[in-house]
């Protein structure tokens, strides 16, 4: 019986031994299978910018990096914890991102990326005109050779790429994504209106294909980006998917684009233009595949992409046949300096000026800003101002190998209609009458306003109203672009329509200003004193005059001056009124 029992046992014990056995070589096997196959090194396609003592690299497609494996070497330096991402130190790098790198470097700078991983060490991506140091690989039995991806080709200047015979030319996924710098900025995805404010960062991922889709770009101001499937995301927040059915960013900058286009291989050749950099690098019969990466507006703040009749404006790298060919520049010994004159300068709105160019170097093309969100790409434009206040106009002008901008500030002055040029000097006692505000619009940085207690800045876009309240008498100064003095004791202080405060305005500087309303109304008494009053060019009075003397609507004349001081028994006025009465 113990004979038996002990076999038994004996048995028992070997199956279990057994099962341990087998557990153990499971789990062996399920821990090396999960540590995935070895020598796996990541595949990305990134762009380098040397941007003004700032170098940038852009992931523009691929796996994601890790600063724990990854080796960044600038100039033959280890540089890869000095670069930052949203101003920290980096610790992944996907596609969309951007390590920037605050230093001054050669226009050569030299940049190799290494994948670190202690079983297959890798040269990932070298860029610049210096060789890469060789990483010092780590011993491994069995050592994956995995090739070094094609760096991107040189961003240029595509202007135009057509192609309106080609067929099956075709648009990557990707996303166009940039900075929002102007007011009145939306997006409205399936009738729903996103408003935008000033600083937004916006992208908008195109999911799929659209062929009869448009993107249009001018002067920075994005007014077309017709693709009926794409993602908003607006500061890193996905916020709704759709069909864009309208779009209007007033000004926008910073723009980062993963939007490829391919246009395939055909047999036989149709007729094909690419003009790069100035540059015809194709016109005429062509059948070879074109790829244009990241696609983006070019430094003039163009873009124009027509899918429906395949013709393209944008900055972009570019392959064709795979390759990336060497334009060869148009030499241009004579560079350009930019400058113009328009007429007339100042007048009532709607005032139309007439510009002209006047750069030397024989510009081939122009571009203008006339300071109120609008621009055209002609020489010599006419342009009509529709709403008031003081613009600043600039123009660019390029050719092949030389640009210039010439930006004269507060160059146009529009006015109400309506308005006298009034010039009055008199001994009379004269005040404002009470509940008359100044309203304008702040168009200037580093404006601000302090009414009693502590300074409010302002920011470009807030709309500014004082109203006079007891205190009748002082002074006011604005000059062509600024506000520098609207002292007076007893002044009620609206912000964009929300009451702020009352007291005496202590200080203020309006660094620019438009939109201006006034209601002020200046009033003399009736004694008989020494006056001088000179109304648009006209002498009205000079000598004793007995009655009094109401301007109305007081704001700044046809040249953009106005100056008030009524503050010592006297008047003295040099500006702009609705209306005048001698009663």
């Amino acid at each position: 019986m113990n004979r038996s029992n002990n076999a038994v046992s004996e048995m028992v014990g070997a199956l279990i031994l057994s099962a341990l056995i087998i557990l153990v070589i499971g789990i062996i096997a399920v821990s090396l299978l999960s540590e995935g196959p070895s020598g796996i090194v990541p595949a990305v396609r990134i762009d380098l910018r040397n941007e003004s003592e700032t170098l940038v690299l852009v992931h523009m497609g691929g796996d994601i990096l890790s600063s724990e494996s990854t080796i960044v070497v600038v100039d033959g330096v280890d540089r890869t914890l000095d670069f930052q991402k949203n101003d920290v130190t980096w610790s992944n790098f996907s596609v969309g991102d951007r390590l920037t790198l605050v230093d001054a470097f050669s226009p050569d700078v030299s940049v190799q990326i290494i994948h670190t991983a202690p079983d297959a060490p890798t040269l990932l991506y070298t860029i610049g005109g210096e060789s890469a140091p060789t990483p010092i690989p780590t011993p491994s039995p069995t050592p994956t050779v995995t090739p070094t991806p094609t760096p991107t080709p040189t961003e240029h200047s595509i202007n135009p790429l057509n192609v309106p015979d080609r067929p099956g030319v075709y648009q990557s996924p990707g996303y166009l994504q940039f900075r929002v710098n102007g007011l009145y900025s939306y997006i409205e995805i399936d009738g729903v209106q996103y408003d935008l404010a000033i600083g937004d960062t916006v992208r908008l991922t195109i999911n799929s294909d659209d062929s009869a889709a448009t993107i249009y770009c001018s002067g920075w101001m994005l007014t077309t980006f017709s693709y009926s499937d794409v993602t908003l995301s607006i500061n890193g927040a996905s916020v709704t998917t759709g069909a864009v059915t309208q779009v209007y960013i007033s000004q926008s900058d910073s723009y980062i684009s993963t939007l490829d286009l391919t246009v395939p291989q055909v047999d036989p050749p149709v007729w094909t233009r690419l003009n790069v950099d100035g540059v015809d690098i194709i016109n005429g019969e062509d059948g070879r595949e074109i790829v244009l990466y990241g696609m983006r507006p070019d430094a003039t703040g163009l873009m124009n992409i027509d899918r429906a009749g395949n013709y393209f404006v944008c900055r972009a790298a570019y392959t064709i046949g795979g390759v990336t060919p060497t334009p060869t520049p148009t030499p241009s010994p004579d560079p350009i300096t930019a400058d113009f004159s328009g007429t007339p300068l100042s007048g009532e709105i709607p005032l139309t000026v007439q510009f002209t160019d006047l750069s030397t170097g024989s510009p081939t093309s122009w571009f203008w800003d006339f300071g109120d969100g609008s621009g055209l790409f002609v020489q010599n434009p006419e342009h009509t101002y529709t709403t008031t206040g003081t613009f600043t106009v600039s123009l660019t002008a390029s050719k092949t190998g030389s640009t210039d901008t010439e930006t004269k500030v507060g160059y146009i002055n529009v006015i109400p209609a309506g308005i006298h040029t009034i010039y009055l000097n008199s001994d009379k006692e004269g005040d404002l009458l009470q509940n008359g505000y100044f309203q304008f619009r702040v168009t200037g940085s580093w404006s601000s306003i302090r009414v009693g207690g502590p300074t409010t800045n302002l920011a470009v876009g807030d709309t500014v109203r004082l109203t006079i309240n007891t205190g009748t008498q002082g002074d006011i100064y604005t000059s062509t672009t600024s506000i520098s003095s609207f002292s007076f004791d007893d002044v009620s202080f609206t912000l964009n329509g929300v009451y702020q405060g009352r007291g005496k305005i202590n200080s203020i500087w309006i660094s620019g200003y438009d939109s201006v309303e006034s209601t002020l109304t200046l009033r003399t008494n009736s004694a008989n004193e020494w006056t001088n009053m000179v109304v648009d060019g006209d002498q009205i009075i000079n000598g004793n005059y007995p009655d009094i003397i109401t301007l109305y609507n007081l704001q700044p004349k046809i040249g953009g001056g106005m100056n008030l001081n009524n503050e010592k028994k006297q008047v003295y006025y040099d500006g702009g009124a609705s209306s005048y009465d001698l009663t």
